[in-house]
């Protein structure tokens, strides 16, 4: 998904009264990866000022559902990409 451009305007104009922000979403589904994962190899290439890499937890997906170690393993992936992702890209993954 290429990065969305919004230009947001304050009170007041000028250069002082108006923002341009890049911001590129990044969705992890099922690929956990940062190597070989095109969307945010691209989205980190394009120059944005902010990378926002998000995960969300299927609601199937819960302890309820699924055992223990499967659900661990889950949660120890999303952790350790977090944890790549701040070291490679300046950037954290959001969760939901």
């Amino acid at each position: 998904m290429p990065p969305k451009q919004t230009a947001e305007k304050g009170g007041g104009g000028g250069a002082a009264g108006k923002a341009l922000e890049d911001v590129a979403i990044v969705w992890f589904r099922k690929c956990l990866r940062l190597d070989d994962n095109q969307a945010l190899v691209e989205a980190a290439k394009s120059g944005v000022k902010h990378l926002c890499p998000v995960f969300v937890i299927d609601p199937h997906f819960g302890p309820d559902y699924v055992g223990v170690n499967r659900y661990r393993f889950l949660l120890e992936s999303l952790t350790d990409l977090d944890k790549h992702l701040r070291s490679k890209y300046k950037s954290r993954l959001l969760v939901l």
